[in-house]
């Protein structure tokens, strides 16, 4: 896993959005990845397709999160 994917992944655990359940899921999921370090957009969408796959939705704020892209953020 890339660094930026790691940080993330260390944000969803701090923030509570992933459980050790659904962590351990995703790192499943990214090790079964074939090719080297997953990027952080990469990153998102493997754990968008977890918490889909299991029925579930993370809150808006982090939906929010893992579709918009930094570049794209409108700064007020």
């Amino acid at each position: 896993m890339g660094s930026e994917a790691l940080g993330f992944l260390q944000f969803l655990v701090s923030a509570g959005v992933l459980t050790p359940r659904l962590r351990e899921v995703v790192l499943d999921r990214v090790s079964a990845v074939p090719k080297g370090p997953v990027a952080l957009d990469d990153f998102k969408v493997l754990v968008l397709l977890v918490f889909w796959s299991l029925g579930e939705e993370p809150d808006a704020l982090i939906l929010d999160e893992l579709f918009v892209d930094d570049c794209d953020r409108v700064m007020h």
